[in-house]
């Protein structure tokens, strides 16, 4: 692409981002994934939206989940035969001529760049607002990290370019500052606060966590570029692996200090802080301290993060009656076994019974929670209510 079309192409999205029509969204664990996509599609009932998966196979598997809470949904068909459906796909290039008004789009895995990202966000048809989610977990672009390490047949150069893609996205993921501006500014250009974004409307707590910060900036700084961020959260974490140890992990006053948080939660944390602008990475991997760092190490900044918190789910007036009559089965199948009710059935695992309303013991088990334990001593009683509840109801279930 010459450097006029780019700049083309850049121009376009900074204009279809100023719409006001794309509203950006930034999620991450504890929220759970599943809950997520039935919330966005109760929210938007009878309307298309799209979710992004890495493959086929996780699409299918998505898909079949899907359609065993009675949602239509799509894989790989043509973008022509998805109105009012969710389509589950791999590439949405296909999705450039579609006539379709999408009204939110998910990322469940992430892509490869920012850049990557901005592409699929501009392939889609946004004349009516769309919410444009990006689900972030640390897991999958570590992975994506140590894939792009171990192999062999490409050159440094062009492992550095997709270091700074995985980065990119990480950074945007994890920074304070508005969603749009960030997109902006890694664009090289700049725009007002949106007002719409995930962080611009956000109204949560801020956790302070300017020791946890201390802890990693004071050993970025010991360590002089040595160490890549994973790492830097694999010797905060008292990690055993042995080419760290054999390297000197242990030598540092901070190994450990944060032996109470998973390795994911660190790199989450790392990137926050290169995202604020108090670490940076250099060659497209290893960790620097910045000026801005110096600062939070002499206390003169306190650093404070947004807190992530559970998304809450949405039911209909008929799905509340049948979960409360489910909430005194479970409370009775308690009180009969002595056993706390929650060991019985989870909220969750009722959430999703009301959806899902299974009547087989083959559709029993694709509840959320339950196995064979759960379905030889209680699913009989729990399918019962529901086969009554549906009787009474005059329902039954389509797939």
């Amino acid at each position: 692409m010459s450097k006029n079309e780019m700049n083309s192409q850049n121009s376009s999205m900074l204009q279809k981002l100023s719409s006001q029509t794309i509203r950006l969204r930034v999620v991450q664990p504890p929220i759970n994934i599943k809950r997520l996509l039935i919330g966005y599609i109760d929210k938007y009932k009878g309307q298309s939206g799209i979710i992004c998966v890495r493959s086929t196979e996780e699409g299918n598997t998505l898909a079949a989940y899907l359609r065993a809470r009675h949602i239509n949904v799509a894989v790989s068909c043509a973008p022509g035969q998805m109105k009012d459906q969710i389509f589950i796909t791999t590439n949405l290039a296909d999705f450039r001529k579609c006539p379709v008004n999408v009204r939110f789009m998910i990322h469940i895995s992430s892509p490869k760049s920012l850049g990557e990202y901005l592409l699929d966000i501009g392939s889609v048809k946004n004349d009516l607002p769309c919410e444009v989610i990006l689900y972030f977990k640390q897991a999958n672009t570590k992975k994506q990290w140590w894939t792009i390490n171990k192999r062999i047949d490409i050159d440094n150069e062009e492992k550095i370019r997709q270091y700074n893609g995985l980065q990119s996205v990480a950074q945007y993921a994890n920074t304070s500052r508005c969603l749009q501006r960030e997109i902006a500014r890694y664009l090289g250009g700049n725009c007002h606060p949106c007002h719409q974004c995930s962080n611009c409307l956000y109204k949560g707590e801020l956790d302070d966590i300017t020791s946890e910060a201390q802890i990693l900036i004071a050993l970025v700084k010991l360590a002089h570029g040595q160490y890549n961020k994973i790492n830097i959260a694999q010797i905060v974490t008292g990690s055993r692996n042995q080419r760290m140890l054999e390297n000197g992990a242990e030598i540092y006053e901070q190994y450990g200090a944060l032996q109470n948080y998973s390795q994911e939660k660190v790199l989450n944390l790392i990137d926050y802080l290169i995202a604020t602008d108090y670490l940076e990475i250099r060659q497209g991997r290893y960790l620097f301290i910045t000026t801005a760092g110096l600062e939070v190490l002499e206390n003169k900044i306190v650093v404070k993060r947004k807190r992530f918190s559970e998304y809450p789910l949405r039911f209909t007036s008929y799905d509340k009656d049948l979960f409360e009559k489910l909430r005194l089965k479970r409370l009775e199948l308690a009180k009969e076994t002595k056993v706390a009710p929650f060991i019985v059935f989870t909220n969750t695992s009722l959430n999703d019974m009301v959806r899902v309303l299974p009547q087989t013991s083959a559709e029993f088990l694709t509840v959320e929670g339950v196995g064979k334990y759960r379905l030889e001593h209680y699913g009989g009683a729990m399918m019962a209510i529901i086969k009554d509840y549906l009787n009474e109801k005059n329902l039954k279930t389509v797939c």
